[in-house]
């Protein structure tokens, strides 16, 4: 089966807590680190299974 990619707004999921407690972590919740993000091209993306999965996509 293939690695499922989608795109998931983070402002949607930012409204979404998760409870952890029971690992130890406590409430989570989803963040955005705008400091360091640099957006890309998806082929510039260090993940091996990105990659194959694109290519397996995209590629004849």
């Amino acid at each position: 089966m293939a690695t499922e990619y989608g795109y998931v707004s983070a402002n949607e999921m930012a409204s979404i807590s998760i409870d952890a407690s029971k690992y130890g972590l406590g409430i989570l919740k989803v963040g955005q680190d705008i400091e360091e993000f640099e957006p890309c091209e998806l082929s510039a993306v260090n993940d091996a299974e990105l990659q194959e999965f694109l290519s397996n996509l995209y590629d004849e």
